[in-house]
């Protein structure tokens, strides 16, 4: 069994498909929304069992991995928000 796991965010929803953004390199995968367990947003993660020949066998949503990332993109949001202040204060 050949079968792995891999990290994934969905990039977009376009038409039937979801598209996928895995690994460092973000490579892109489509996946019909047939095979999508529930509903999915852009931005969201999951982890992705693949087989062998790079074919998507089943998708579960990450919520932890979902949780981690939203917090740090709003603290930097945050930071950066915080510098942009600062610079017009005098």
């Amino acid at each position: 069994m050949d079968d792995h796991k891999v990290k994934a965010v969905v990039d977009r929803i376009e038409d039937r498909y979801v598209v996928l953004l895995m690994g460092e390199e973000e490579k892109e995968l489509h996946v019909p929304l047939e095979q999508v367990p529930g509903e999915l947003q852009e931005g969201e993660w999951v982890i992705a069992t693949l087989s062998a020949q790079q074919e998507v066998i089943s998708l579960k949503t990450d919520k932890e991995e979902t949780e981690k990332i939203g917090t740090r993109i709003q603290e930097k949001a945050k930071h950066l928000k915080q510098r942009m202040a600062s610079r017009f204060k005098k």
